[in-house]
């Protein structure tokens, strides 16, 4: 892979309990190794993080209610200083509403960005990344950092964490997960060729704001030429045909749950039934791959609640167990899996996210990759800062949740160049 100046390529190896660091960058090379105590410090403290932002979604659902408007084009979040009715369950409101309980939890988040930072970038690989950024300087480009995990299981490590000098370095530069596979990526489209958007609303409960979401993309690309297509009601074979139609990018707005089966997790989303008589139907993942592999689309959004979550955190109690039995079993998330089908990119989440922390995904996102010269990872980099301006009343994780995979080195908003 041919590195651009301003990018930096980090790849992570689990061999004998501990983490090979490899960085690559213009200037050179260098590795380090994350010792086997320090290792179990990083994978303990993620799972305590992780259970910590489960606090603040008790009902386990994707959007909850808010006592804010929907935010449309160009309208600011109304009434910021107000807190956010996110649950309707006692707990859900008093864990939010607890200026202690907040704190602590983004005290937690800086406490792990910056033991994250302390344990990969040390010496030699500090030296590259410095001189990634002072060539990004001169060049006047940004800063990429493509974190290349090699053993599945280390993505339950929330990399993009990274704190040093009082800043996340994913506020500031760009950091993508490039993940081993051997799954050719899709080919890259031309400038020539169609771009078609298909919204799938997947609300069988009605507990979803499915039309904010649609009017969030429509009001992005008013100005675009790209296809946009909607499925509110969604069924089996209503998302089979729209997929292998041929689409471009799929944004999939649903309910994602998981549940063990033996010690496994089972993933799917709960859509539309067919039969009248039941609530739902659910969509597991791996028929949402078969769709996928057979006619893999450029760009996949999994705008689900847990779409980049493998394991149950709630029920994780040891560090140590949980570390062989993933490296057992293997990891499993519904991002994961389906970068692996051959799409360039998906963007997944790894915990539930607010009612308004989805509308301002979906509405920077696609006013991102639509502008001038818009690229995904820049696209990602900006949600997560207008997410993070607002913690004073959004979840302290909101700007967390996206996880970017990406693919391709050369990728350019939602048009490729070879």
């Amino acid at each position: 892979m041919n590195l651009i100046n301003s990018e930096l390529s980090l790849q992570f190896f689990y061999i004998d309990k501990q983490i090979l660091v490899v960085c690559t960058g213009s200037s050179g090379e260098a590795y380090s190794f994350i010792k086997e105590s320090d290792v179990k410090a990083l994978i303990k403290r993620s799972i305590l993080v992780h259970q910590h932002i489960d606090k603040f979604f008790p009902k386990d659902s994707i959007l909850f209610e808010s006592n804010h408007n929907s935010i449309e084009q160009g309208e600011a979040i109304k009434d910021a200083s107000s807190p956010v009715n996110l649950d309707t369950t006692g707990l859900g409101n008093r864990v939010l509403n607890s200026k202690q309980e907040r704190e602590k939890l983004s005290s937690n988040l800086k406490q792990l960005g910056t033991l994250l930072f302390k344990n990969v970038f040390n010496h030699q690989i500090l030296d590259l990344l410095n001189v990634a950024i002072g060539q990004a300087i001169r060049l006047k480009n940004d800063v990429l950092i493509r974190l290349m995990i090699a053993s599945d299981f280390l993505n339950l490590v929330p990399w993009e964490l990274f704190y040093n000098e009082d800043r996340y370095l994913c506020h500031v530069y760009d950091i993508v997960r490039h993940p081993f596979t051997l799954q050719p990526v899709r080919k890259p489209i031309s400038s020539s060729e169609n771009i078609r958007l298909l919204f799938i609303g997947a609300n069988p409960s009605h507990d979803i704001y499915v039309q904010g979401q649609i009017e969030a993309v429509q009001a992005a690309l008013e100005e675009s030429s790209i296809q946009f297509e909607k499925l509110p009601d969604s069924t089996y074979k209503s998302i089979a045909n729209s997929i292998y139609d041929g689409i471009t990018i799929l944004h999939f707005l649903a309910h994602g749950e998981c549940e063990y089966d033996g010690n496994h997790l089972k993933y799917y989303f709960r859509i539309d039934s067919e039969d009248e008589n039941k609530p739902y139907d659910k969509l597991p993942i791996e028929m949402l791959e078969s769709f996928c592999r057979a006619n893999p689309m450029q760009v996949a959004v999994l705008n689900a609640c847990r779409s980049d979550q493998a394991i149950m955190y709630s029920k994780s109690k040891s560090g140590k167990k949980l570390t062989n039995r993933l490296t057992e079993s293997g990891y499993y998330s519904m991002a994961h899996a389906l970068i692996k089908t051959g799409i360039p990119c998906v963007i997944g989440m790894s915990h539930p996210i607010s009612k308004i922390g989805a509308e301002i995904l979906t509405r920077r996102l696609y006013r991102t990759l639509t502008s001038k010269g818009g690229s995904i990872y820049k696209a990602v980099r900006q949600i997560r800062l207008e997410l993070f301006a607002h913690t004073d009343f959004l979840p302290p994780s909101d700007w967390l949740t996206p996880v970017l995979y990406l693919r391709n080195s050369n990728y350019n908003g939602l048009i490729q160049t070879q």
